[in-house]
């Protein structure tokens, strides 16, 4: 059989042991359209995410960019619609836990308040990440946070909220191994989580929810030693997120990191009320299990005929790749044989949503975004204003912008060539949609961003664009002496190019293909001549923008 970690709660409804909780006393459920109330009964769904880290919105360099709190709060807006939904955070919403500069701290502060009204209006309840605390308590809205082992703090205590006419429990548990500001204390989380779940099912909760801001194992390790737990969320170190997963009656979930994958939790429920986390895939889940299936299975395949072809090969290596070659043949073909008819109620569903523009962004929190733009770009320039470019070294050259190196080249074919590439339109891209104070996109739109002699936030008079000095070194010694200076660099390598074309910023970079886009009739002739035929990068990128916008 499948591993269980492999199966998880993916699927079978047979290979799951069926927990159900008698409806709310007193409660009227709303009665659903007669077709749906005899196929479906009443739907209970939690969204959740975890580790934020104050992104509202990717990278939109991306061919298909996940994540974004617009198109987050559409899919609550239909998931709401569909019974009754609540969307969970397991922590570290306000700051990512890598450097902010003092100048980069007003656009953290902004991003981190805007998630935190965005959230409140949306009747989020929140968890409490280290990564919240970066900047002292002060930070942190008071009375707002649950962390039922944290004091020292204002928290707010667990949450009773009724959805679809089912009365759900939230606590929330800090790891206590988390770096946190002195004068706060973490206890032991499985002790509070003990507490909370004994006072929670007192206070009527049907359903408990237990925000883990542990990495998985640990979570794992809470729900066995805390039974009556019916979902868990992995709150720290979460990735790119984890397949779902049953660990005795509790249903556990890993959402991505900022919000690039929401964990999806359906119950579906009886007409009374009954609500069970016995597991069904339906036929999305299951195409998309085996189509991860068969990529783990290409890869075992190449890797298991070069282990039977070297004679220094573990036999007991090659014996566990072909028994994992052999479990997840068998997932499949349970996947692909099991009936996809879901079973009596009540059930649940569980899987990871991408959050990418196949989701519409809601209206309203778009434009609150676009607002926040501006607001970032004000207070960037004006923190940036103070702060001049470093200048260069003695005898060291400064980056001059394309007006001095154009009293050579102006009319010169490669500058020509240039401005019809991308590079040369760098700078509008980012004004167009009013990113370009932005210290999330800004160095990899101007030229020398950073540098000594070059520009920096709010100083980026004549080097904004992608220009010649960012791929061939400052020139300022070469523009006053021509002759007796060459250029610092004279054919740059996939390294400089990698320096802003990166997987989070470039998903379909390729050297060779990008390099076509950019050498070619009086710039680098001879080496767009060694490239040869082949794909460019701008058709690397439409084919995916294209397969993008036609999903999976």
């Amino acid at each position: 059989m499948p591993p269980r970690h492999a199966l998880g709660l993916l699927l079978l409804m047979a290979a799951c042991s069926q927990r159900t909780v008698p409806p709310a006393q007193g409660a009227s459920p709303p009665a659903p359209p007669p077709a749906a109330a005899a196929q479906n009964g009443r739907q209970l769904t939690l969204l959740a995410v975890s580790e934020i880290h104050g992104t509202p919105e990717p990278c939109g360099c991306q061919s298909d960019p996940l994540g974004d709190v617009a198109r987050i709060l559409t899919l609550l807006h239909q998931t709401e619609k569909e019974g009754g939904a609540l969307l969970v955070d397991a922590g570290a919403l306000r700051y990512t836990d890598q450097p902010l500069s003092a100048t980069m701290r007003p656009q953290a502060d902004l991003k981190a308040e805007f998630l935190e009204s965005t959230w409140q209006a949306a009747g989020a309840i929140v968890g409490l990440g280290a990564e919240d605390l970066r900047f002292g308590p002060q930070a942190l809205p008071k009375g707002r946070r649950l962390a039922s082992n944290v004091t020292g703090l204002d928290l707010a205590p667990p949450a009773l909220k009724e959805v679809a006419g089912i009365t759900v429990g939230v606590f929330a548990v800090l790891d206590p191994a988390a770096q946190v500001p002195a004068g706060i204390t973490v206890s032991d989380p499985v002790a509070a989580a003990q507490r909370d779940v004994a006072a929670l099912r007192k206070q009527g909760a049907q359903v408990i929810v237990a925000l883990v801001h542990e990495p998985r194992p640990e979570v794992r390790r809470l729900v066995r030693a805390v039974p009556g737990i019916t979902l868990a969320v992995v709150g720290a170190g979460v990735g790119d997120g984890g397949a779902p997963e049953l660990v005795g009656e509790t249903l556990l979930v890993q959402p991505a990191v900022e919000a690039q994958r929401v964990a999806r939790v359906d119950f579906h429920l009886t007409p009374d009320g009954r609500l069970s986390t016995q597991l069904f895939a339906g036929s999305e889940d299951r195409q998309a299990r085996v189509a991860r299936i068969a990529t783990r299975l290409r890869t075992l395949e190449t890797q298991i005929a070069e282990l039977a072809k070297d004679p220094a090969t573990d036999p007991g290596f090659l014996a566990a790749r072909r028994r994992e070659q052999k479990a997840l043949q068998d997932e499949r073909h349970e996947l692909e044989t099991a009936p996809v008819t879901p079973p009596p109620l009540p059930y649940a569903m569980a899987r990871l949503v991408p959050v990418n523009r196949r989701l519409p962004r809601d209206p309203q929190a778009a434009a609150a975004m676009k607002a926040l733009d501006a607001r970032v770009g004000e207070a960037n320039r004006t923190a940036g204003e103070k702060i001049p470019v470093p200048p260069a070294d003695p005898d060291q050259p400064r980056y001059v912008g394309l007006e001095t190196c154009g009293d050579c080249h102006r009319h010169e074919a490669n500058v020509e060539f240039w401005q019809k590439t991308g590079h040369a339109h760098a700078w509008k891209t980012l004004v167009d949609v009013n990113k370009q104070w932005s210290f999330d996109c800004i160095k990899c739109h101007v030229t020398g961003y950073g540098e000594k002699g070059g520009s920096a936030m709010a100083h980026v008079e004549g080097l904004t664009d992608v220009q010649c000095e960012v791929c061939h070194g400052p020139g300022s010694l070469h523009a006053a002496r021509p002759k007796q200076v060459k250029i610092p660099v004279g054919a740059p390598d996939e390294r400089l190019c990698r320096t802003c074309h990166t997987p989070e910023h470039s998903d379909t970079f390729q050297f060779d293909a990008y390099l076509r886009d950019i050498v070619g009739a009086g710039h680098g002739a001879k080496r767009r001549a060694v490239l040869g035929d082949g794909p460019t990068g701008h058709e690397l990128r439409r084919a995916a923008l294209e397969r993008a916008q036609q999903g999976p």
